[in-house]
């Protein structure tokens, strides 16, 4: 479940978890298997920043839960090429309850999106 597509290297777990019609069997097995949550594409976007980018807090909340129940941590601070954390995106997409969620779970709110 870990090797990179065609679509900008991202994982078959990532496709499955942006997907628009999400396929939570997919999502679920493909965690079994052992996929790799933080594996970022050519852009350095890891899954849950662009889960964080295309879905609503509910979906958001729901696969946050699921990462949790599968014993698995995503990269909180994991920058991409435009220096974008999963915490920039919350709060920039004015999604406030997972911008507060994942400064529970530890997101550092000091890092910098660009510097002059």
């Amino acid at each position: 479940p870990n090797l990179p597509t065609t679509d900008a290297a991202r994982t078959i777990f990532h496709l499955a978890l942006i997907a628009p019609v999400p396929d939570t069997q997919l999502i679920q097995r493909l965690l079994e298997m052992g996929a790799n949550v933080n594996h970022a594409d050519v852009h350095n976007t890891t899954p849950l920043m662009d889960l964080i980018l295309m879905s609503d807090e509910l979906r958001i909340e729901q696969e946050m839960r699921r990462l949790e129940d599968h014993g698995q941590i995503a990269m909180l601070d994991n920058q991409n090429c435009t220096l974008q954390s999963a915490l920039f995106r919350a709060a920039f997409q004015g999604k406030i309850q997972t911008a507060l969620a994942l400064m529970e779970l530890g997101a550092k709110p000091a890092l910098c999106a660009r510097t002059q």
